[in-house]
């Protein structure tokens, strides 16, 4: 049986390489003037997603 460590390196080292990378193509959208209104939009979608999760997760918790 492999440990758990192993697993966890092995699930959350892709996870921190696509992070990463999403993270420098948000910042280059965000500074390209030809995405501006593409850049407001996914801020306002990304973060309406997020307290539409939120009030999941609390809605679940009662």
């Amino acid at each position: 049986m492999k440990s758990k460590s192993s697993l966890v390196f092995k699930i959350l080292i892709p996870i921190l390489i696509v992070a990463g990378t999403s993270m420098g193509f948000v910042k280059n959208i965000n500074e390209n003037e030809k995405y501006k209104k593409l850049s407001s939009a996914l801020k306002i979608l990304m973060g309406v997603a997020i307290l539409l999760i939120g009030l999941y997760m609390f809605w679940l918790a009662f």
